[in-house]
């Protein structure tokens, strides 16, 4: 396998930061030359370390700021049943993240909706069609203390700089 070294960890810390950073500014910052920069990112990419570029949202400014997470119990009458609820969920507009999980659950899913009542008109209107689903848990976020998807940095301790 190959692994990203020290200036990969690098270079994807501060993409991190900010994926808008040109590749002249990564290799200022970095002490590195401008080409061994852009190969060094285009190779993440290639290699499918670097998935994407993306934007880090405020989600009360878009009007999604109710953050809820649901439990599903999945009723395992054939093997992949789990597998299909957990694709029918995916394909929710409001969905944010699906997980298949250990315990008397099966599936625990993260949403964002404008307000509880749009999460309850979500679950009778089109969860509760999903077949498969046999018991469904709710819990509505009322703060979040940390979140660090937007943040997140792998190689912590690694200098940057």
């Amino acid at each position: 396998m190959d692994v990203p070294d020290e200036l990969d960890k690098r270079i994807i810390s501060e993409l991190r930061k900010d994926s808008r950073k040109s590749v002249r500014d990564l290799a200022k910052g970095l002490g590195e030359s401008p080409s061994t920069i852009y190969n060094r990112r285009k190779r993440l990419e290639e290699r499918g370390i670097i998935k994407n570029f993306t934007v880090h949202l405020d989600y009360k400014k878009i009007e999604l700021a109710y953050v809820s997470f649901l439990l599903f119990k999945v009723n395992l009458d054939h093997e992949k049943r789990i597998r299909d609820v957990a694709s029918e969920l995916q394909k929710l507009d409001s969905v944010y993240e699906v997980h298949i999980i250990t315990g008397q659950y099966n599936i625990m899913a993260k949403f964002r909706t404008n307000s509880p009542e749009e999460l309850s008109k979500l679950i009778l209107d089109q969860i509760n069609s999903i077949k498969g689903i046999i018991e469904i848990e709710t819990f509505l976020v009322l703060e979040t203390e940390k979140e660090e998807n937007d943040v997140f940095n792998p190689f912590k301790g690694i200098p940057t700089q």
